[in-house]
């Protein structure tokens, strides 16, 4: 009887653990998984001092000495009067450095200086340690007339000094351009702009520091004519990167197309990835860690009144840009500047413009950290039922039917 009780009692639990076995593995296989949400976080910084609101800016990263640097600029375009003796008054000759790690802008008052200017192009040559500047903006009486520099200066760091190279051949002063420095060819890259007068240009021109010599490179094709591209260079594919850009005049134009440009076979190539940012945001830098070329704001209208507060990714090597979404980030802007801080592994961001344009400039710092891409991890084993493992369940399954059996096995023998 009591040997019958137990049979009774061993059979129960296997048709109990096959049942729960039946339920796990019964169901269809199913994708399960989980997303990330946030790819990436904004930081306000909270340095003491800042550089004084301005617009039309640069700012550029020194990785020997891991500092980023900014020079000049402009005070309020829209509120000044229309004589070119105003606009030069109002342009900025300072320089300043932000170090990340202690959090704080140092003016670094250099004995000389390039001059007042707004809107000129700078890049940070590694191999030299220098940061060049090239031309800029330093008056203009009508909307779209400009006059500009046609200088190329340098500045080092560790030394405080300003330098005007002053190269037998240069590009025609503008404003607006864009640069970028291709570190395996050890050259720095200019593209487009406003020239003397307004009118916007297509040319690509390559300075090397070392002869310090200008060479108008005549690709073919190219970009269309413009400015305020935003631009930066792919260190791991070795291409240049731009995005976008303006073109002025009586039907003004905004671009979001992305090109590629290649030093070594002097070539420009239109990406056409798609989707395309809707916005223009005039500067973006590469984040080395990444391997990704990121930008913030911009704005996606035509006279430059709508910003944006999106942080875009594009990806060279699938020609992909992404929207990372993130949830906490700097109010929307046109116009910031960035560069990518090597050492930490973040993307610095100052001021910008709010949507009342030149009457809402910004003087505030922000760090990006990348987070990373929307991950999802796919699996199409059946789902778990009731917290039971299918894995669990199965093996007490077979462990219950050997017990079983060799229990029944035992007691016949007897």
């Amino acid at each position: 009887m009591r040997r019958k009780r137990i049979e009774q009692a061993l059979i129960i639990i296997f048709l109990l653990f096959a049942l729960i076995a039946g339920q796990a593995t019964s169901a269809e296989p199913i994708e399960h998984g989980f997303t990330s949400v946030d790819h990436g976080v904004w930081i306000q910084m909270n340095p003491e001092v800042s550089p004084p609101n301005r617009t039309d800016t640069y700012f550029v990263y020194d990785i020997e000495s891991d500092v980023a640097i900014l020079f000049g600029g402009c005070i309020a375009r829209d509120l000044l009067e229309t004589s070119a003796e105003v606009y030069e008054d109002r342009t900025l000759n300072d320089t300043w450095v932000y170090d990340f790690n202690s959090d704080t802008w140092t003016e670094m008052s250099p004995t000389i200086s390039p001059g007042p200017r707004g809107t000129a192009s700078m890049a940070y040559d590694t191999e030299s340690d220098r940061v060049v500047l090239f031309s800029g903006i330093r008056q203009i009486n009508e909307p779209m007339y400009h006059v500009n520099w046609q200088e190329t200066w340098t500045y080092d760091y560790n030394s405080n000094n300003w330098t005007n190279m002053e190269p037998t051949t240069m590009p025609p002063p503008r404003g607006f351009s864009s640069m970028a420095y291709d570190v395996e060819s050890d050259v720095i890259i200019l593209f487009g702009g406003v020239l003397n007068g307004g009118a916007p240009t297509s040319g690509t021109w390559a300075y090397d520091l070392n002869n310090n010599n200008w060479t108008n490179m005549r690709p073919s094709p190219h970009p269309t004519s413009r400015f305020i591209s935003a631009m930066t260079y792919d260190v791991e594919s070795d291409r240049v990167i731009l995005f976008g850009g303006a073109q002025g005049g009586i039907s003004p134009r905004k671009y979001t197309d992305t090109w590629a440009y290649d030093f070594n076979t002097n070539t420009w190539t239109n990406m056409n990835p798609i989707p395309n940012p809707p916005s223009e945001p005039y500067d973006m830098t590469y984040d080395v860690n990444s391997d990704l070329c990121i930008f913030f704001g911009g704005t996606t209208d035509v006279n430059d009144s709508v910003p944006s507060d999106e942080t875009w990714a594009y990806d060279y090597n699938y020609n992909t840009w992404t929207n990372l979404n993130v949830s906490s980030r700097p109010g929307a802007r046109g116009r910031p500047y960035l560069t990518y801080d090597d050492e930490s592994d973040r993307i610095l961001m100052y001021g910008g413009y709010g949507p009342e344009r030149y009457n809402q400039i910004y003087n505030d710092t922000w760090a990006f950290d990348f987070l990373g891409f929307p991950t999802t991890a796919i699996t199409t084993d059946p789902p778990p039922v009731g917290g039971i493992d299918p894995a669990i369940a199965a093996a007490s399954v077979a462990m219950a039917a050997v017990v079983t059996t060799a229990y029944v096995v035992f007691s016949r023998k007897r």
